[in-house]
């Protein structure tokens, strides 16, 4: 429950309360790690989308936006492993904050950008081949669901014949509600700047720790899509809970069909739930920033598998 950490010149040791959730160093509160089921009754994936326009704005750097204090308060969706830290691959360990320097990805960066102690607590506490029954967003959901597993934070597919495919998405669809949301909240973002130099800021956000799905057929892109979807969900349904006025929320593009999955998981929301959020996309490529957009329209509710068949036929008549 406790353990030393550094980044650059700077240097500690994290304590943490279970009872709480609180992670301190040096007698002051870091930030508060949450771990909670997405919501306690299934996901309607298909069915009660609000039929009117969300419009999102478009920020471009995840560490920039984090460091300026006019975003107190607000949620960022930071990239990860399924097990919230950053490793660079499935077969490649991460065990000191430190090690974050050497890796230039978006998800080293976000757990760069707060305070080392956060991100060193979720190294010493994240579920890996040396850790059995750390820190997994997908624990409880792959305890009703066969076909996957995770190592190290990544999701792998087992075998499967396509009868037992369909069977493992139909069952996947109805226990997404039990993915687990990993969560810093209160955070400092005393951390790492976009030059890589120590912050000065002491001002406090809140992370959402979400991955993606590596794969390229169309099984694997449907598990994708419906992880995607619950996840963006998940940050946008905790932010409506978790601020008694209207909260910013930050949200990343993750893997292959971000744009679908987002702009479904946004349009399950009611309305009062939407407007209890200022949303942000971190997005720095202009054509996926107007597909977003696009898709955020009332007339585009398709489903994301749909839209996606939609998106393919249509390129294809062009060509």
């Amino acid at each position: 429950r406790e353990g030393p950490w550094s980044l650059y010149d700077s240097k500690g040791r994290y304590s943490f309360d279970d009872t709480s959730g609180w992670l301190s160093t040096a007698g002051s509160k870091v930030g508060q790690f949450i771990c909670r089921r997405l919501q306690p009754f299934p996901l309607s994936l298909d069915e009660n989308f609000s039929p009117s326009e969300r419009s999102v704005k478009i920020a471009s750097d995840l560490v920039a936006e984090m460091q300026k204090v006019e975003n107190q308060g607000a949620l960022f969706m930071v990239s990860s492993q399924l097990n919230a830290v950053a490793y660079p691959s499935v077969e490649t360990l991460v065990h000191h904050v430190e090690d974050y320097k050497h890796q230039h990805s978006s998800a080293a960066e976000g757990q760069l950008a707060a305070h080392p102690a956060a991100a060193q607590f979720l190294l010493d506490n994240a579920a890996n081949v040396e850790r059995v029954g750390g820190i997994n967003g997908l624990d409880l959901l792959l305890s009703r669901v066969e076909g996957f597993q995770v190592t190290n934070g990544y999701l792998k597919f087992l075998p499967a014949k396509p009868a037992e495919e369909a069977e493992n998405l139909k069952n996947l669809q109805k226990e997404l509600h039990n993915l687990r949301s990993v969560i810093m909240e209160d955070l400092s973002v005393k951390g790492s700047r976009p030059d890589r130099s120590l912050a000065g800021r002491d001002h406090r956000v809140g992370l959402f720790y979400a991955g993606s799905v590596e794969g390229d057929g169309e099984y694997q892109m449907k598990v994708a899509e419906l992880l995607l979807t619950a996840q963006y969900y998940g940050a946008l349904r905790y932010a409506t809970e978790s601020a008694n006025r209207r909260r910013k929320v930050f949200l990343t593009p993750l893997g292959k069909g971000w744009e679908l999955a987002m702009a479904k998981a946004m349009r399950m929301l009611d309305e009062d739930a939407w407007s209890r959020l200022n949303v942000s996309c971190l997005v720095e490529n202009a054509a996926a920033s107007q597909e977003l957009q696009g898709l955020l329209q009332p007339t585009r509710s398709a489903s994301p598998v749909t839209a996606s068949k939609a998106s393919k036929a249509s390129k294809a008549s062009k060509a």
